[in-house]
């Protein structure tokens, strides 16, 4: 398994063009960074804090989007996928290795990403306002938490890094069940990008559907925390604890793997 789980990895890391994007991502933001600390006077938590929401959200989703499909879609685009499943671990441990090494780099791309905004703000800013009170971010000053910034940070962190996840099981669902490359990436970039383009609102509509049934918010995380969260349905006002929303990630986190695992035995099967 632990073989299957390395060459899977090999498989997405030999990627150039991920590579290549997420150095110019990173070096794109230690220059907006620092552009941005040189006309204004700063905490780095409030830029620390608005990375997963805005230029990190971005970041680690293109790198995703150009990284995982070819976990899949290398398989079914040189015809092997039967042949691999017909092996002695194939059915087995195949696609499980392929997930398993999925969330690994999904894990990977998100540390690196925490580390390159911690590391490029405290060194710009420093460490002052670690220990206030989250409702001295300005975008948090309705937030209903009682939280110090430094425990927020960490609740940010993990719930960005469990939407990625989320992210990158969808794309291996999508992968699972195309052939083309460019399906896989027009399908996954609208269903990543819809969300950025809707504005909040709180009446039950196709737009509070499009902006909260994908996983894109839950990756950018504040709009979770920066204040209580409800939906009106009619006349009822239904509230939206922020322990709901997890509960609907993992959901999601299961029927995607379980999807893509289907998916891909499926097709084997059909192709043999």
């Amino acid at each position: 398994m632990l073989t299957l789980i390395r060459m899977e990895i090999s498989k997405i890391v030999h990627n150039k063009w991920a590579i290549i994007i997420g150095l110019v991502f990173g070096a794109a933001y230690i220059l907006l960074t620092y552009s941005y600390y040189r006309w204004n006077v700063s905490i780095a938590w409030e830029s620390m804090t608005l990375f997963p929401y805005s230029f990190g959200a971005v970041m680690e989703g293109v790198i995703l989007l150009v990284a995982l499909p070819a976990c899949i879609t290398q398989e079914y685009q040189s015809n092997t996928e039967a042949l691999l499943l017909s092996s002695k671990h194939g059915r087995s441990k195949l696609m499980k290795a392929k997930i398993t090494a999925s969330l690994l780099i999904v894990t990977f791309v998100v540390v690196g990403c925490l580390i390159l905004n911690a590391a490029v703000n405290v060194w710009f800013a420093g460490w002052t306002g670690w220990d206030w009170p989250l409702q001295k971010l300005n975008r948090y000053a309705n937030s209903p938490y009682e939280l110090l910034i430094w425990q927020y940070a960490l609740v940010q962190a993990l719930t960005n890094w469990l939407g990625c996840l989320v992210f990158g099981l969808f794309i291996l669902f999508v992968s699972a069940r195309s052939q083309s490359y460019l399906t896989v990436f027009f399908i996954a970039g609208i269903v990543f990008v819809l969300p950025f383009f809707v504005r909040n609102t709180s009446d039950l509509s196709v737009p509070w559907l499009i902006k909260n049934l994908p996983m894109t918010d839950f990756m950018r995380v504040e709009n979770i925390y920066n204040r209580e969260r409800f939906v009106l349905v009619y006349n009822w006002m239904l509230s939206l604890p922020y322990q709901l929303f997890y509960v609907y990630m993992a959901i999601l986190a299961a029927a995607f793997a379980k999807g893509a695992y289907g998916a891909f035995r499926r097709r084997a099967d059909g192709s043999s």
